[in-house]
């Protein structure tokens, strides 16, 4: 129907499921560890150490608050994994365990910290928007013009490195002041935040058109 997505099969599975972009952000990221079963979550709990942040592929449990996603011991971490790969659409077969890092925050969103985060969509490795990751008002949300250059280069970096056309890279700021890489998503997949929709496909319908 001269349909043409930016991003065919291929480059869908490889920005959208994290076990698949996570070898080439190494360094950018916090240290990870993939799982497809209980029989791995003790070699994990000795690699990464307590307390472990654990996601599916695809997504986190956030939306239950911090305890749904923060394992202190191996008896909670069992017993998150063993969660986590019965929720298909989350994890499609796999748990990600990942070092926790606190991101600098004030306030919650349902229980869970509402770290200092930004969306940026890339097309072809080059900035379109960039926006506070949480829809809701939060004293942390404006970026200084270094600040800004930081999570545009840190986000670049990431994009060029993935063999994907159109992504969302999240970039988070730790309590200790440094920028990560939380996570990446094909954009044609992903949520707004703060970024304006009708900016953000203006935009990107312009750079398609020259």
């Amino acid at each position: 129907q001269n349909i043409h997505l930016l991003n065919d099969l291929s480059a869908h599975l490889l920005s959208q499921e994290f076990d698949r972009y996570f070898p080439f952000l190494e360094g950018l990221t916090p240290q990870s560890v993939i799982l497809r079963s209980a029989d791995e979550v003790d070699a994990a709990a000795e690699s990464l150490g307590f307390p472990i942040f654990l996601r599916g592929t695809i997504q986190s449990r956030k939306y239950k608050g911090l305890a749904a996603c923060l394992a202190q011991d191996l008896r909670e971490f069992h017993a998150l994994v063993a969660k986590l790969l019965e929720t298909e659409d989350r994890s499609r077969g796999r748990v990600i365990a990942r070092q926790f890092i606190p991101l600098r925050h004030v306030q919650q969103f349902q229980g869970f910290p509402q770290g200092r985060e930004y969306r940026v969509f890339l097309l072809d490795g080059q900035v379109v928007s960039l926006g506070y990751y949480w829809e809701n008002q939060d004293p942390l949300s404006r970026l200084s013009p270094a600040e800004e250059a930081a999570v545009r280069n840190l986000a670049v970096q990431a994009a060029q490195k993935i063999a994907a056309r159109w992504v969302a890279i999240d970039i988070g700021q730790a309590e200790t002041g440094e920028w990560w890489v939380i996570e990446m998503g094909d954009a044609q997949f992903s949520g707004f935040g703060q970024i304006s929709a009708l900016q953000l496909f203006g935009e990107l319908g312009r750079r398609l058109m020259e």
